[in-house]
């Protein structure tokens, strides 16, 4: 559809500031990830009535284009609208990621959509920046365990702010991280948008931090903003062969990440098992979990 436009770096001040408008409740409605995974969902987008309507056109899926703030909330009509006009072009998309709240208080939706609550492996995890820094308590007490031992092993460890001179070692450290992995379609994209993160973190807004061991790169991460007090952690990877290096990447991640934010979405774990256990380990707040809104057939049930 002409609407519709590809997304481009020089989209990020105004597309950006939309979302950020919206306070909204999913990682995938942040900059970040819309341009840096485009290739994988043929990502487009417009302002459709002051709204910021993402679309993986791709999949047919448009994101929900609000969030928690309660001032700017699409109408159930808008949604209809939008979701009839793609139709009518030959495009059935669903509307994804759509928060439990709205549906509560706006019953009206069932008119025109059916609800389905997404799949289980798209929940998102979301954690206390401060609970993760202090790591108080019994189950969080092995991950000051391994920190401990981290910082006994390599006493030298040094922290620093990623800067494009770095982006080489995380390159080798990323594909080092890859091959000891099993990797499906999903990981081979991550690979892409990670480069991209790494070619562009400055245009992208991207905060980063490498940890360094024995004078070699052990870890590193980013994150951006998500909301008025929560980021969204896009990339965590270490080197196992540092014995507390993700730990540490993580307590420092949450570090500077307390200086500006309350929370911290780390994402999904897209039904991986082993990245599903990594995350509970750390106990979230909350996995939240979202709904798909299918557009009903002439009205029918």
């Amino acid at each position: 559809m002409e609407r519709f436009r590809k997304v481009g770096l020089g989209d990020r001040e105004i597309l950006e500031s939309l979302l950020l408008s919206l306070e909204p409740c999913s990682c995938e409605m942040n900059f970040l990830n819309i341009y840096t995974w485009q290739e994988a969902y043929d990502t487009h987008w417009c302002i459709w009535d002051g709204f910021p309507v993402v679309w993986f056109k791709n999949e047919n899926l448009l994101l929900f284009p609000g969030g928690r703030n309660m001032e700017k909330m699409p109408s159930v009509l808008l949604l209809k609208t939008i979701a009839e006009t793609l139709h009518e072009s030959g495009f059935p998309v669903v509307i994804n990621h759509v928060p439990e709240q709205y549906l509560e208080l706006h019953p009206e939706y069932q008119e025109y959509f059916l609800a389905e609550s997404m799949a289980e492996e798209f929940g998102e995890y979301l954690y206390s920046v401060e609970k993760l820094v202090a790591l108080r308590g019994g189950k969080l007490a092995k991950k000051k365990n391994l920190i401990s031992q981290f910082k006994r092993l390599y006493p030298d460890y040094e922290v620093k702010p990623y800067t494009p001179d770095q982006m080489e070692q995380c390159q080798v450290l990323a594909r080092q991280w890859s091959e000891a992995h099993e990797r499906d379609v999903t990981e081979r994209h991550e690979e892409k948008a990670l480069q991209k993160t790494l070619d562009f973190s400055g245009a992208l807004g991207a905060e980063g931090l490498c940890l360094y061991a024995s004078g070699k790169l052990a870890a590193f991460s980013f994150w951006t903003r998500l909301d008025s007090e929560t980021c969204d952690e896009h990339y965590e990877k270490a080197d196992p062969s540092f014995k507390g290096a993700a730990q540490v990447v993580n307590q420092e991640s949450m570090i500077l990440m307390n200086q500006n934010y309350k929370y911290v979405n780390r994402e999904q774990d897209l039904g991986l098992e082993g990245l599903r256990h990594s995350k509970l380990s750390y106990v979230p707040e909350q996995i939240m979990r979202n709904w798909n809104l299918v557009l009903k057939k002439d009205g029918a049930e």
